[in-house]
Order: structure tokens, then sequence, then C-alpha cells
């Protein structure tokens, strides 16, 4: 059983039961959480951040949710193994401020069942055969919301059915591991009338078809101190509306596409002495538009582009790792990424859709732990990335690109010794200022966050208070000194707007409080 609870009417409340034999085992559960509303480090509430929350909106609770999920695992034979599993989730009244509806309820399905065969034979060390249902119902509605958007409610649903076959084969080249996988997608979503349930716009996804059928495979090998990985993949992706696009036909009659995407990649790891190696790689990957990007038939003013192609990755990364006289360990990596035909909002005029572009990327990281004896260790770690475009979207003359993350530090010293633990860090970002403004990004402010967590583990210990046995205690503070900052940028389009504006900034939460206690018996 698990039991949190926190500032801002936090609680969390579950528990799971597991057990069974050799050839049988099970694990069943469910969580039940909810929240008020947050408030920033100035004390905003959380509806604050949208002007349009009405007198109900501003007192709402911000979540309510029930969680439940199982396991299954058979074993018909010694070496095969079938394992079952399913889970569903259904929260209610979540607030979005960010974007133009609350959520009224979404539900979420989710079942795979896999059958593992091992040591078949000499060239299947492990055959996997697997399959997937998932489902996911979305009810955004504007019930809180001042204005027209007040009697619009949506219904958005997604399921995708999914299957792989895997098989893992050693040989005296390389450890091969290759199946083919697939999935089929649908997803459609319509604009209701809340007070009077007539259609306002039955085509804001409309009923789009997706389809992938993937064949890949990978090779593994040590080579004295050299470790080697190499992989190839080939994807083709069909998308289709089956509904007229009322809105995109304004740019272009297309409404289906098939896409052919191969990517591969190759990693290598050379390890100067034991604990010290250097390591690279060079990648190409593939992201497809998604259903919005393509599709979304929001208005006039704001619709998908069908013949967007899918944004491609060209990566470059090294980095090296040590660890030095036992106690200091350290790493860091660089990587440079060219994304030719890469995603990008537009707007052209008054009208906001999709376009390609090229862009590319440059950053690094680097982390560090140094153990100071009797459970005490400090770590630190900082990251850094860096995004620009190699031609424009109309109407945007900016070159930094959107979703970039500023400079962050972190330093934390950290404390673990005989069931006891505890961690205080301090968590830094740099101002944004390499933003696109031209696409709605706002400058955020460089902020400092520290947080504390300090907890203890009731070991076994026989004949000492055995009722205590796997008992745990945590408590902690997040944003300990109730500072003001925000992390999401406003890029993004709004696709529960018919003007599709941009989302609006919305401010993290001030001084968290929490704490937890779980028991196992």
């Amino acid at each position: 059983m698990l039991s949190k609870f926190g500032s801002f009417g936090y609680l969390s409340q579950g528990g799971y039961v597991t057990g069974g034999s050799d050839s049988l085992q099970g694990l069943f559960g469910y969580n039940y959480s909810k929240s008020g509303q947050y408030k920033d480090g100035d004390g905003n509430k959380l509806s604050s951040f949208n002007p349009a929350y009405n007198d109900d909106g501003k007192s709402m609770d911000a979540f309510k949710k029930n969680d439940f999920w199982g396991k299954v695992s058979l074993k018909p034979a010694e070496n095969q193994n079938l394992l079952l599993s399913s889970s569903y989730g259904e929260a209610s009244d979540i607030m979005t401020p960010r974007v133009a509806m609350d959520t009224e309820k979404e539900k979420t399905y989710l079942n795979k069942v896999e059958y593992t065969f091992d040591d078949l034979s000499s060239i299947s060390e492990q055959l996997k055969l697997s399959a997937y249902y998932n489902r996911v119902e979305h009810y955004p509605y504007g019930k809180y919301r001042t204005g027209d958007v007040n009697n619009r409610r949506i219904e958005a649903i997604s399921a995708i059915t999914g299957a792989q076959v895997e098989n893992k084969a050693p040989s005296d080249l390389a450890v091969f591991t290759y199946g083919t996988d697939f999935y089929h997608r649908n997803w459609y979503g319509d604009v209701f009338n809340r007070s009077t349930g007539a259609i306002v716009n039955d085509k804001l996804f409309p009923d789009v078809n997706e389809l992938d059928f993937g064949l890949y495979v990978k090779a593994e090998r040590d080579i004295g101190k050299l470790s080697a990985t190499a992989g190839l993949r080939m994807d083709v992706f069909h998308s289709k509306a089956n509904e007229d696009l009322k809105f995109s036909k304004a740019m272009t009659d297309t409404n289906a596409q098939t896409d052919v995407l191969p990517s591969a990649n190759v990693f290598l790891k050379y390890f100067l002495h034991e604990d010290t190696n250097i390591f690279g790689g060079v990648g190409l990957t593939n992201r497809t538009p998604t259903t919005v990007e393509r599709y979304v038939q929001e208005s006039a003013g704001y619709y998908g582009n069908p013949d967007l192609k899918p944004s491609r990755n060209l990566e470059t990364d090294i980095g090296f790792e040590t660890k030095i006289l036992e106690r200091l360990k350290f790493k860091t990596k660089g990587f440079y990424s060219y994304l030719p035909d890469y995603i990008y909002q537009q707007a052209i005029g008054v009208v906001k859709t999709y376009t390609n572009i090229d862009a590319y990327m440059f950053g690094g990281d680097a982390t560090a732990t140094y153990d100071l004896s009797q459970g005490f260790a400090v770590e630190g770690g900082v990251a850094y990335q860096r995004g620009r475009k190699l031609d424009q979207p109309a109407g945007n003359n900016d070159k930094d690109l959107a979703e970039i993350c500023p400079l962050k530090t972190k330093l934390a010293l950290n404390y673990d010794k005989n069931g006891f633990f505890a961690k205080y860090e301090w968590v830094h970002s740099e101002r944004s200022k390499d933003i696109d403004r031209d696409a709605g990004e706002t400058p955020l402010k460089g902020w400092d966050v520290f947080n504390f967590r300090v907890g203890y583990q009731f070991a076994e210990k026989e004949g000492k208070l055995p009722l205590l046995n796997g008992l745990s205690l945590n408590f902690g503070i997040d944003n300990m000194f109730d500072k003001k900052y925000a992390v999401a940028n406003s890029y993004e389009y709004d696709p529960t707007d018919p003007s599709g504006t941009n989302i609006r900034i919305v401010n993290e939460p001030g001084r968290f409080i929490y704490g937890s206690l779980s028991y196992k018996f």
C-alpha cells in the first residue's frame, strides 16, 4: 500500500497485491489521486494564468484520477513464458489553463500479450511474439470558461493495434536481433454544442487511419577493448483522412501520403582501461507528422498540411566517461543534429498551418558524482543546447529554433546509509533568450529552485519491531523558497481553439510540501 499527500490538497492512495508460484504469478493494483489548484511562488492560482475561467473554474479542483492495473505471468514450459498485462485509467475535470478548454474526462486502456521462447535452437536464443491494443478517449469541454468556448465540447478518440515478432540469435560474427512490427491507428475528433449536443465540426480530426510496417536488424559485438552496435530499420508509413478536408483543400487536394522511412545507427565504445572509455555514434531517425500537423480541421484560419514530409534527424554524438580513484565518476557528451524537413508552425497571413524547413541543433551535457564516504556524495550536472533554422517558414524571420531549453545546471548533496536517505539539490536555469519570437515564444526569466527529500526504509531485523518490516517513510519540499518561475514556453498552436492561438505560459508550482508512507507485507 502507498499513501502520499502534499500541498494544494494533493492526495494519492493505492496499493497492489502480488503472489503466485513458479509457474503462475499475478499482480493487481489500484490507485486514486486528486489535487486542488496549485499556486505559484507569488501566490497566483492555476486558473489565474488564463483569464477565460468563469467563477466555477476559478474554484475547481485540478484533477481526479482512478487507475487499475494487472499482470499475469504463466510458464507453460521451462523455456516459455506468457505475459498478459492490462491497465485502465480514468481522469476527470483536468485543468489545462495553457489551452482554451479543460478536460471533462480522459480514459486510457492499455493491453498487451507477450509470449517468449528461450533457447529454441542454435539460431534462436530468444524468440518473442507480442501484440497490443491501446485506446485513449479524450473529452475536452468549455464548462469552466467564459465566451463562445463555454458551449463547446470535443470528442477525440485514438485507438492503436500492433504486433511484433523478434528473434535474438548469437553467432560467431555478432549477436543479432532482428524482427518485424506493424501498427494500425485510427484517430477521429468531433466538436459538439455542449448544451444541445448538435455537431459544430464533424471533421476536427477527420477519421484518420495510419498504418506502419517495419523491418529491423541490430548487431552487437565486442572486439577486445571495443564494443560495437549497429542497426538498420525500414518503415513504410501510410496515412489517410477518410473524410473531406474542408479547410485544408484551400491549400491542397491531398488527403493521403505514403512515406518510406529508412533509419540506421552505429555506436562505438572504446575502453582505454576498465573504468574509462570514449564513445560515439551516428544515426538517422525519422518522425512522421502527427494527425494534428497533417489533418486538423479546426477552422478556415487553422488547419493541417496533408503535404507535410516526415522530419529526419541525422545526429552525431561523441563522449567520454571515467571513474577516478574509485570515488569520482565523470561523463560528458556532445551532439550535432542536422534536421532536414523539420516540421514547423507557419502563419500565412491570417492562416495558421504547418510546413517543412531545414534546421540544426547542437549541444552537450556533463555529469559528475563524488563519493565523500560515510554515506555522503555530491553530484552535479550541466546541459546546454541550441537550435537554428537554415531556412524560414513564411512570415518568420527569427533564426532561432523554438522549444529549445536554455542552459541548466544541478548540484546536489546525497546521503544514503543504513536505510536512511536524504537529498538536498539546487537546480538552476539561465534565462531563455535564444527563442523564436516570430513563432510566439516569450523570453522567460532565469530561476533557481532548491528541493529537499528525506526518508527511511525499515529493514528486516529479526526480533526487532517485526511489524515495521517493509515500512518506508518519505518527506520532501520542492521549491523550498517559493520561487516564481516558468519552464514551458508558448510555441505550440492550441488545437482546441478555432483561431489556433499559441498556448499560454503557466508558472510552475510554488513551495510544495509532501509526505508518503508505503508498507509491504
